[in-house]
């Protein structure tokens, strides 16, 4: 609705699509290079290049009334510029500093997203707000070197919808290559959404599941739907369902694996998920501390809840 915030067509259509703008000059107020909006089945996105998006994500597809939609062998070049550490040098010198954008941003159920490659994302690589039925599959996540950087290459995040029945986050590469001081990858693939400030959300939206308080240590068993105007958000498998997460390679984040806010009634299948060469990234938190804690480079991190062959370690910091 432009800077007036009515919606009478003068100075309209500066802003995004997306449902975190609170704050005028966010990124995610800007409007990023493509997006598909509404209830609408049956929309495939294939064989298309997007390239030096600005901010907010490359590709939106937020199709929550819909479902049966793919985006297949798209290709996302270079989106947004990193927050980097202090002193470091900026990948995008155009002036827009700290403008990060996603490569591809989705919400909705039957959404399949496969074969396809991102390079160099700013915040995250491919992220899902939520939606049954969600496939990741097959995909190519790339940090180069130089002060390329991102938060997280896939994340399940259920900012929209908490409910992971069928979901499937399968047989994707992620590599990175970025800077340990100015650059690399925070975390390799994240399921919940605990990272980010430990999910403590303001107004959450309907169909969010969590706690209706917020803390370091929230009690899963208080799980609900979100009701009143906080609630510190959980991904939830129902029972007699399954979210499946297998065949995955991540090499060269610092945390490759970061499972955090998770609630499972059903079925989590975890299998053949390899961790390679976990590496220092430019991860503030992990040097200085969130939470009193801090930490090096990891393999496979989960709390809430504890997996085996996982390390226990809370990290709601993202920064």
């Amino acid at each position: 609705m432009g800077s007036d915030q009515i919606g009478n067509g003068v100075g309209d259509n500066w802003g995004s699509w997306l449902p975190e703008c609170d704050q005028p000059d966010d990124p995610w107020c800007s409007p990023g290079n493509l997006a598909f909006d509404g209830g609408s089945s049956g929309i495939v996105v294939h064989d298309l290049v997007s390239q030096q998006g600005e901010c907010g994500t490359g590709l939106a597809f937020d199709v929550k009334r819909g479902t049966d939609n793919i985006i297949n062998n798209v290709t996302i070049d270079t989106v947004g510029d990193h927050v980097h550490a202090n002193g470091c040098a900026n990948t995008d010198d155009d002036g827009d500093y700290g403008g990060w954008s996603d490569g591809m941003t989705i919400e909705g159920s039957g959404i399949t997203v496969t074969n396809n490659t991102v390079i160099n994302p700013s915040d995250i690589g491919i992220v899902s707000f939520g939606g049954k039925n969600t496939i990741i599959s097959n995909n190519v996540i790339k940090i180069t070197e130089g002060n390329y950087g991102a938060f997280a290459a896939i994340a399940i995040h259920p900012n929209g919808l908490a409910d992971a029945s069928g979901d499937k986050v399968e047989g994707n590469i992620i590599t990175s290559e970025g800077d340990d001081n100015c650059g690399g990858l925070h975390a390799g693939i994240n399921i919940g959404l605990h990272m980010w400030g430990g999910a403590c959300t303001k107004d959450p939206l309907p169909g969010t599941y969590g706690t209706p308080s917020c803390s370091a240590e929230p009690d899963p068993e208080l799980v609900g739907p979100c009701m009143g105007d906080t609630c510190q958000v959980y991904l939830v498998v129902p029972e007699d369902e399954s979210f499946i997460f297998r065949n995955n390679t991540v090499t060269g984040a610092h945390i490759n694996y970061l499972i955090e806010g998770l609630i499972i009634k059903g079925q989590f299948i975890d299998e053949n998920n390899i961790s390679l060469s976990p590496r220092q990234s430019d991860w503030e938190a992990a040097h200085f501390g969130c939470e009193g804690l801090t930490w090096g480079p990891l393999d496979k991190v989960a709390h809430h809840p504890s997996l085996p062959d996982y390390t226990d370690l809370r990290i709601h910091c993202e920064r």
